[in-house]
C-alpha cells in the first residue's frame, strides 16, 4: 500500500477550553496535509465538545474518556484512532506556527528519516534549539532528553510509534524521554528543523514538568526500566539531572522521599558515587560515606 503524506494530529485535553481552541486553530492553518484532528477529552468537567462544534471543521474528531486516564493514555488512544500513516501530537496549551508540517516533511524526505522535531520558542522567553539527528541514543544517554518541545514538536511515522508499543502509561513524567530511548534502541532515524516551529509552554502550575515530585518519580522509573542500558553507558548528564531533582525534593520538605531515592541511586549506580558525592551537601555526604562504608 502506498504511504500517504497526510497527518493525524492527536490533542489530549483536560478542562482547557480557550487554549484548546487556539491550539486547533494553529493546526488548521497547516493546510491540506492535516487529515484529521483527534481530540481526546480526558473526562473534563467542562463542555469541551460544544466548544469544538463552534469551530465548524469536519476534520475534528472528538472522543471522551469515561474516566480520567492521563495524557499518556489519551495520546495512545488517539493514535489507535488515527487513519493516517503519519501522526503528530499537540498539547492543548501549545501552538504551532504556520508551515510547521510542510517544513518537517521537507526535512523527513531530505534525510529519509521517520521522526522530525524542531527548535521551539517558550513562554519563559527562551528558545530551545534542536541539534541532534540520525540515531540519537548516545546523546540521549549522555545529555538527557535532547528532543526539545516535548510531544508537541513531533511528526513521526505511526508505524515507528506502534512498533515500540507507544507511550508508557505507567510513567508519571518523562514519558517522551523514555519513548525516545525505545525508538532509538529500535534504530529509528531522527531529523530536525533548526527553525522554531511552535510555541511551547514550559511555565504553568498545571503542567506536569513543573511538578518536581512527579519528575523525580519519572526519573527513577526510567532508571529501573533501562537499568542495564544506563549501567553500560556513561550517562553522566542524566545522573546530574537526578542530583538536581534530589535537592529539589529536599527543598520541598520531603526528606524521607529524598533519602530513599538517593539510597536507591547509590545502590544501583555506584559507578558514579564519587562524582555524585562531590556535589552533595554535607548532610548527604555523611550519609553517603556511611552507606558505602568509606
Amino acid at each position: 500500500m502506498k504511504e500517504n503524506l497526510l497527518v493525524s494530529v492527536i490533542i489530549p485535553v483536560f478542562n482547557r477550553k480557550e487554549s484548546l481552541l487556539k491550539a486547533i486553530d494553529s493546526v488548521l492553518i497547516q493546510g491540506d496535509q492535516i487529515a484529521e484532528i483527534i481530540v481526546i477529552d480526558d473526562a473534563s468537567s467542562i463542555d469541551i465538545k460544544g466548544s469544538l462544534e463552534s469551530i465548524g471543521s469536519d476534520k475534528i474528531q472528538y472522543y471522551q474518556n469515561s474516566e480520567n486516564l492521563g495524557a499518556a493514555a489519551s495520546r495512545n488512544i488517539g493514535v489507535s484512532k488515527a487513519l493516517s500513516d503519519w501522526i503528530a501530537f499537540l498539547d492543548s496549551d501549545d501552538v504551532w506556527y504556520a508551515g510547521k508540517i510542510t517544513k518537517q516533511f521537507n526535512a523527513l524526505n531530505k534525510n529519509k528519516a521517520e521522526i522530525c522535531y524542531s527548535s521551539v520558542d517558550t513562554n519563559s522567553n527562551k528558545q530551545l534549539v534542536a541539534n541532534y539527528s540520525d540515531n540519537i541514543l548516545s546523546p540521549l544517554l549522555q545529555k538527557g532528553n535532547i528532543v526539545v518541545g516535548g510531544f508537541s514538536g513531533l511528526l513521526m511515522k505511526k508505524k515507528a510509534f506502534l512498533n515500540v508499543g507507544g507511550i508508557n502509561e505507567k510513567l508519571k513524567s518523562r514519558q517522551d524521554y523514555e519513548l525516545h530511548l525505545r525508538l532509538s534502541l529500535n534504530n529509528v532515524k531522527y531529523t530536525f528543523v533548526k527553525e522554531s516551529l511552535l510555541f511551547f509552554k514550559t511555565i504553568g502550575s498545571d503542567r506536569i514538568t513543573t511538578n518536581h515530585y512527579s519528575r523525580i518519580l519519572g526519573i527513577i522509573r526510567v532508571l529501573k526500566l533501562h537499568k542495564i542500558l544506563f549501567l553500560n553507558s556513561k550517562g553522566y548528564r542524566y545522573i546530574y539531572d537526578f542530583e538536581e531533582l534530589i535537592f529539589r525534593i529536599r527543598l520541598l520538605n520531603k526528606p524521607k522521599t529524598c533519602n530513599r531515592l538517593l539510597f536507591y541511586f547509590l545502590k544501583h549506580y555506584q559507578t558514579s558515587v564519587q562524582s555524585l558525592a562531590l556535589t552533595l551537601s554535607r548532610f548527604f555526604r555523611a550519609r553517603v560515606r556511611n552507606y558505602i562504608g568509606k
